[in-house]
């Protein structure tokens, strides 16, 4: 079953970024050479840089980990100050209705593929070796992984209904918007993580990522 938890994560500081529209792009796989160009010369802060670099050969990693080391050092990509879970919307229309989807972005303990995640789709090696390499050269986990559940009671869109604060981000991007809270409190992640100890998850977006988790805890363990 499904091992979430809390974690740091890293993100944007506010008090520098204060168009979040334009440092955010989609994941590196459905990104063209054009646009990579793009976001390239969209913000000198966007995250192509680091997630889809465009220097040559190995120099894409390199780089990529000397751009986020500074981006750390100036502040510009801050750690938060305790564990959280995060939750996301993103708000749309849909056949004339008004539509939020809802997820949580958390930690999940690697387990072998097949177990508790479940995969769909066959991967291929030169990619994976090349989201190993980012991460081995970052130290980081570049990109996130996009998994589904099961949830007849919809735990998750009951804690999204009784969320008070205002989003840490809220941004409009392709006539959807997009909010993000930061949930340090302790209940409401322990009601979260003991109802996720009950499901397996399946991927939806992200098996090189996985994959490339995987590789990188057995070889660094």
């Amino acid at each position: 079953m499904a091992n979430i938890s809390p974690f740091k994560g890293w993100r944007y500081n506010s008090e520098l970024i204060n168009d979040y529209t334009k440092v955010i792009v989609p994941p590196y796989d459905v990104i063209t050479a054009d646009e990579q160009n793009d976001y390239y010369n969209t913000s000198p802060y966007n995250y192509i840089r680091i997630n889809l670099n465009r220097s040559k050969g190995d120099d894409r990693y390199i780089d990529a980990a000397k751009f986020l080391e500074s981006w750390k050092n100036e502040s510009v990509l801050v750690e938060e100050s305790d564990v959280v879970i995060y939750i996301l919307s993103q708000s749309f229309q849909q056949d004339g209705r008004s539509v939020d989807r809802v997820g949580c972005i958390c930690a999940l303990e690697l387990t072998k593929l097949g177990d508790t995640v479940l995969p769909h789709e066959q991967t291929i090696e030169k990619h994976l070796d090349d989201r190993y390499r980012l991460m081995e050269t970052t130290k980081a986990n570049p990109g996130q992984i996009f998994m589904c559940y099961q949830d007849e009671n919809l735990v998750l869109e009951k804690m999204y209904a009784t969320l008070q604060n205002d989003p840490d981000i809220d941004c409009d991007l392709d006539e959807i918007r997009y909010r993000l809270w930061a949930v340090k409190d302790s209940e409401s992640i322990n009601q979260f993580k003991a109802f996720m100890s009950t499901k397996d998850v399946v991927i939806a977006d992200g098996h090189h990522r996985y994959k490339t988790a995987l590789r990188f805890y057995r070889n660094n363990p």
